[in-house]
């Protein structure tokens, strides 16, 4: 099965509003409400991230006969990944990915797979040696495909409701 993987254009509008729908879906799993500011905001940030002078975030998406099967959408950063700025920066720039999402009907075909196997030739190019990223609890299936990968757990964030 031939896979166009490449990143998501500003001309692209039908395919953000796929990749904002993505990212609404994720949330749901993690059983996170999604309301109409959060939708603005995030259209904002897909709107800036898919510009022509943005270069610190990108998406990349999977394609197959000018439908979209997935996405990944990641930024290039160097501020520590845990405790906010509490901890500084890191000496070498990372990637951080922000959500990963593939639809009901690729899901275990591969595209995944494919959208990180980009974003290591990405890093590559850019002399990038660590991707992080953080799975909450309630995504097992993202947890069982991360570790399979090669991901490693490195912190634990908890949280108390008052």
């Amino acid at each position: 099965i031939y896979m166009e993987v490449r990143i998501l254009k500003n001309s692209e509008p039908s395919f953000k509003e796929w990749v904002l729908n993505g990212f609404r879906a994720i949330l749901e799993i993690e059983g996170i409400k999604f309301n109409k500011k959060d939708e603005i905001f995030l259209r904002n940030k897909i709107n800036k991230t898919t510009s022509q002078d943005y270069s610190e975030g990108d998406i990349i998406i999977c394609v197959k006969d000018e439908k979209i099967l997935g996405y990944l959408w990641f930024n290039e950063q160097k501020i520590v990944p845990v405790g906010g700025m509490n901890y500084g920066f890191k000496d070498k720039n990372y990637i951080w990915v922000h959500s990963v999402y593939t639809s009901q009907d690729t899901k275990r075909k591969g595209v995944a797979s494919l959208l990180y196997t980009e974003l290591e030739n990405i890093c590559k190019s850019r002399d990038i040696e660590k991707l992080y990223l953080e799975i909450c609890p309630k995504n097992p299936i993202s947890e069982a495909f991360h570790s399979k990968k090669g991901f490693i757990r490195e912190t634990v964030i908890y949280s108390k409701k008052i």
